[in-house]
């Protein structure tokens, strides 16, 4: 005859046995699930992007029309033009792939959505009968339970994240500002308000890359959108930004989008808000400045003319004098400084805003000319 208690420690070392296999399978799964959540991605991409480039070529006008945008944007910036050409294929590529990236996400979030649902019965199932096994061991042997306290049994099955698209390139942004914008001047303007806020970033010790990207696509939606009625929740900047989150956009570059527009009331709480308002205005005063010089050149204007044209109301009615000074009040900078900081960045890129100038023919008299009277 058995003793009694022989069963019990048996059915224990049988459990203990089962925990076993189950903890060797789940951290197999764990690995495999792991692996196939990195490689997934790469091979979803490989396969989208001959999707994406099954009508680009030389000869769709679609295609043609996008690098020639690319390449007159390359050309602004001072790149030659048959290197240009070159580079603007090489940018739509880039794009092309990052497209590419986002719906393999898109389709691996899918997936894993899919499979999430088809595991729930099993997983269901799996936790019963690991209700059923623990009540077994707590009975043949009291105080020792599996698994143990705090540890849950799906976190090393199934990663808490996706990986994620990273921040968009500057080649990225340009191309969405030239998508969407054909305005020669309002692409400038972005351009302008770029290298004013990369200044900034440079002044305040922050990232020129992020802060860059702000000011490039800050109005990218405004000739699809004028808003003319400032709505606070429609057309410029708000359906741009609905457009930038969904693409995966950085949440302080969207809310520095939506706050440099008053009308929207969204508070401008971080120094990159604050500064894409304070240049926004600037940049547009400092470049109407350099316009009505005999050369057209950004590098003939100063803080002292800067100034000057401010407080002249007729002079550029459309910039608002207001927001430039609460804006340099609001960043802590001295307004003189708020405008050279500006103005001298624009200067460094006079070739890329247009704003090189043009040249000033002088007027030479000649030996027996009679001076004409300018007495009135």
């Amino acid at each position: 005859m058995r003793p009694r208690g022989h069963g019990g420690g048996a059915a224990v070392a049988i459990a203990r046995a089962g925990h076993g296999l189950f903890n060797l399978m789940r951290q197999h799964g764990g690995s495999v699930g792991i692996a196939l959540m990195a490689a997934l991605p790469s091979l979803l991409t490989r396969v989208e992007k001959p999707v994406l480039t099954e009508h680009v070529g030389v000869y769709d006008p679609v295609t043609t029309e996008r690098i020639a945008a690319i390449t007159r944007g390359l050309t602004a910036r001072g790149t030659d033009a048959f290197l240009a050409k070159q580079q603007a294929s090489m940018v739509l590529d880039r794009q092309i792939g990052w497209q590419a990236s986002v719906l393999a996400f898109s389709r691996l979030y899918l997936i894993s959505g899919i499979l999430l649902v088809g595991a729930l019965p099993l997983l269901l199932i799996s936790r019963t009968g690991r209700s059923q096994l623990r009540v077994t061991v707590d009975m043949h042997q009291a105080g020792t339970r599996f698994p143990p306290p705090g540890v849950h049994p799906c976190t090393d099955v199934f990663p808490s994240r996706l990986p994620v698209p990273a921040m968009p390139t500057r080649d990225a942004a340009l191309f969405l500002m030239h998508a969407w914008t054909q305005s020669e001047s309002l692409r400038k303007h972005m351009l302008a308000v770029e290298c004013a806020m990369r200044a900034y970033a440079v002044h305040f010790g922050e990232d020129p890359e992020s802060w860059g990207l702000a000011g490039l696509i800050h109005d990218f939606d405004y000739e699809k959108f004028p808003n003319n009625a400032q709505g606070a929740d429609v057309e410029h900047p708000a359906e741009g930004v609905r457009y930038l989150r969904a693409e995966g956009w950085p949440a302080d570059i969207c809310e520095a989008v939506l706050g440099h527009a008053n009308y929207t009331g969204v508070p401008r709480v971080t120094r990159l808000a604050q500064a894409l308002f304070a240049v926004d205005e600037l940049t547009g005063l400092i470049t109407a400045s350099a316009l009505v010089k005999p050369s057209k050149a950004v590098t003939d204007v100063d803080v002292t003319g800067v100034k000057k044209k401010m407080k002249d109301k007729a002079f550029a009615r459309g910039v608002n004098r207001d927001d430039i000074v609460q804006g340099a009040r609001a960043l802590g900078v001295p307004l003189d400084t708020h405008i050279a900081l500006v103005l001298e960045a624009m200067q460094a890129q006079a070739a890329a805003l247009g704003l090189v100038g043009v040249p000033v023919v002088v007027a030479h008299e000649s030996p027996n000319s009679t001076p004409v009277s300018t007495d009135a």
